[in-house]
């Protein structure tokens, strides 16, 4: 896979860059040595020399806006190093399964922010509601609640992406359903390849939703003796993507308990033996 189409997630190496040993700087240098110059932000979890940002509940996270986050900071030192900020993940999203005008500010200001650091894309997250409801009543509520911020992407130039994660946005009908509903061509699909339940659906899911991935995100857990991911096959996973055509970013997102940085670099040693 060429580097240049390879960046990480941010919150896969939040805790080196918390520590005051490495720290943001460090942790750049990291990625510089490896070639990565791509990084998806989340937005609640920037730091600002080496103290985490992340809000403690909930209700205090909607109102984290940029211009109190160290948002602009973290911009130029990506832009400093030549690291592109290409997505901007806007957590806090999950539990907007209505419409709330708090709810729509929060995720404007966060837009409103990535589009003057140039960022091309955002990150949402759909699928889940406290409410039950038959799958299309929850397909008809979702797509009522992403349309005016496909509308602020759009008007922003920017497109508006949200991955599996929870509830339908595991399920294939509902996510190309979802997508047909919102009928807009900045609106698109993260395919990450271990949210899943069970891990083994992502076989099917990625060749079920070959026309909707736009970017992909390559998580892993934990590696056996020969550096395979234990959790996916990442053999197969390239052979599906390979074969349909895949060339989107491939954002790495270590999360397991070990070492960030070994992680990362044991992530990009798999994308590269594989694809």
């Amino acid at each position: 896979m060429d580097a240049m189409n390879v960046g990480v997630l941010s919150f896969s190496l939040l805790r080196s860059m918390k520590e005051t040993k490495m720290g943001l700087n460090g942790v750049l240098d990291f990625l510089i040595d490896l070639g990565i110059t791509k990084m998806e932000l989340n937005n609640w979890n920037l730091v600002l020399e080496g103290v985490p940002t992340t809000p403690a509940t909930h209700g205090m996270r909607l109102l984290y806006k940029p211009d109190l986050m160290p948002f602009r900071t973290m911009i130029e030192a990506l832009v400093s190093n030549k690291i592109a900020p290409v997505v901007l993940g806007i957590d806090g999203t999950l539990l907007m399964w209505h419409k709330d005008k708090m709810h729509y500010n929060y995720v404007k200001s966060w837009l409103d922010a990535g589009h003057d650091a140039g960022i091309s894309a955002a990150r949402i997250f759909v699928g889940w509601s406290p409410l039950p409801a038959s799958k299309r009543k929850h397909l008809t509520r979702t797509a009522a609640y992403v349309t005016p911020f496909v509308k602020l992407a759009e008007d922003r130039g920017m497109d508006l992406l949200f991955e599996n994660y929870l509830g339908l946005s595991n399920d294939a009908e509902f996510v190309k359903a979802l997508i047909e509903d919102v009928g807009s061509a900045h609106f698109g699909f993260i395919l990450d390849f271990a949210n899943f339940k069970p891990r083994s659906l992502v076989y099917e899911r990625m060749m079920q939703l070959k026309d909707e991935i736009r970017m992909v995100h390559a998580k892993t857990l934990d590696f056996d003796e020969n550096g395979e991911e234990m959790n996916v096959d990442y053999g197969k996973i390239s052979s599906n993507l390979k074969s349909i055509g895949f060339d989107g970013t491939c954002m790495m997102e270590y999360i397991g308990k070990g070492n960030d940085i070994e992680g990362t670099k044991k992530t990009l040693e798999l994308l590269k033996r594989h694809f």
